[in-house]
């Protein structure tokens, strides 16, 4: 991805989504690069959420949940978040 810093991104695959189980302890966060992450909740609730700094504070951004977002589209919309140089305090 142009303009970011050199990382590994785009670590998750389908069949590693699949393979996860839920934690009973609590939440269960797997990176998937540059600030993307797939969320899994005691709830059973499976989330995308994008991490990013603002005003030098972290924010988060749920970008739905999964599978009616699917991996290639929360990559989308990773890479348009990324696009504005002070992402958009939503």
């Amino acid at each position: 991805m142009k303009g970011l810093p050199q990382m590994a991104i785009n670590k998750l695959t389908l069949p590693k989504i699949k393979k996860l189980k839920f934690d009973p302890e609590g939440p269960k966060k797997i990176a998937d690069g540059a600030g993307l992450s797939f969320v899994l909740r005691k709830s059973e609730a499976m989330l995308w959420h994008f991490n990013y700094r603002f005003d030098g504070k972290q924010k988060t951004i749920s970008f739905c949940d999964w599978p009616t977002t699917t991996l290639e589209m929360t990559r989308e919309k990773r890479t348009e978040a990324r696009r504005f140089e002070v992402p958009l305090d939503l």
